[in-house]
């Protein structure tokens, strides 16, 4: 399982790569 906090993490970190994927 994980929390709350290294959820938001993990999904922030994909937003990143997605947004910087596409800006590319």
């Amino acid at each position: 399982m994980i929390d709350e906090d290294g959820y938001l993490r993990i999904t922030g970190r994909l937003k990143d790569i997605i947004i910087t994927s596409q800006g590319k």
